[in-house]
């Protein structure tokens, strides 16, 4: 169980650092400003200044996963 656990926290570290990337770029080929939004494979991401953090609301979440069932 705690195979299954690390797992699925390290792929969901992985996923959400991937789109993180994915939005860094778009801010430098597009341009986007602190106010605009985009929409990416199906979900809504508001995009900060350069300088700040993305927030990514993708529904992805860091939390611990309850794999015992």
């Amino acid at each position: 169980m705690q195979y299954g656990r690390f797992f699925l926290d390290w792929y969901s570290g992985l996923l959400i650092e991937h789109g993180k990337k994915i939005l860094k770029e778009a801010v430098k080929i597009f341009r986007i400003n602190a106010d605009s939004k985009a929409f990416i494979g199906g979900h809504q991401a508001r995009v900060m200044q350069q300088k700040q953090q993305l927030d990514i609301m993708l529904g992805l979440r860091t939390k611990k996963v309850d794999i015992q069932r």
